[in-house]
């Protein structure tokens, strides 16, 4: 018999059968990119409790709320992440990309996961695992802190911030540290609760 969770906002997530603390959904609309269907997946948790659940639906509303025009405001950063590969890689690069509103055309959202930080703040992230046609081999991976804002492009390393990846204190990880200050602020106090 197969093992399920219920989430309250993409429905029933399967238990994956080799993996115990794997549970994936169902493709769900996702507006960030033009309600193209995406499945979620809880990784990290065995038995996920009610608290585990809420804090996981409460992420994922967050980023269903996300839409197109959420998505090219952050046109400029995965525009930094194609510029990159283009430094490294140069002339022998296949693709073209003139402008930063361009480079979404060339993004295709595979998976959703959500997990939680092991280490420092131990805050739930949202990561979207995505192909890209500027890096076919390790893709592009856009990490959603709560669900509520991006707070690292990279290749899909599975790392959740740039302080992690590079073992940096968190207040050296740019995108972090804009978080922290949008959110934990002593005016947004409420907001995390």
């Amino acid at each position: 018999m197969d093992k399920f969770i219920q989430s309250t906002v993409v429905g029933p997530m399967l238990q994956d059968a080799d993996l115990d603390d794997w549970w994936q959904s169902q493709p769900v609309a996702v507006p960030f990119f033009d309600n193209q269907p995406v499945s979620v997946v809880l990784s990290g948790v065995l038995s996920a409790t009610a608290a585990d659940l809420a804090d996981m639906d409460e992420c994922l509303t967050h980023f269903l709320a996300l839409g197109a025009a959420d998505r090219l405001a952050l046109s400029d950063l995965v525009w930094a992440n194609y510029q990159e590969v283009v430094e490294a890689v140069g002339e022998d690069l296949d693709i073209r990309i003139d402008t930063p509103a361009d480079v979404w055309a060339h993004v295709h959202p595979r998976e959703i996961h959500i997990s939680w930080r092991d280490r420092r703040d131990e805050d739930i992230y949202l990561s979207v695992e995505c192909a890209c046609d500027w890096e076919i081999e390790h893709g592009l991976q856009l990490v959603f802190r709560r669900g509520r804002m991006l707070t690292r492009v990279s290749q899909c390393d599975g790392q959740l911030t740039e302080a992690d990846a590079n073992d940096w204190p968190d207040e050296k990880d740019a995108l972090l540290s804009a978080y922290n200050a949008t959110f934990t602020s002593p005016k947004n106090q409420n907001v995390l609760e």
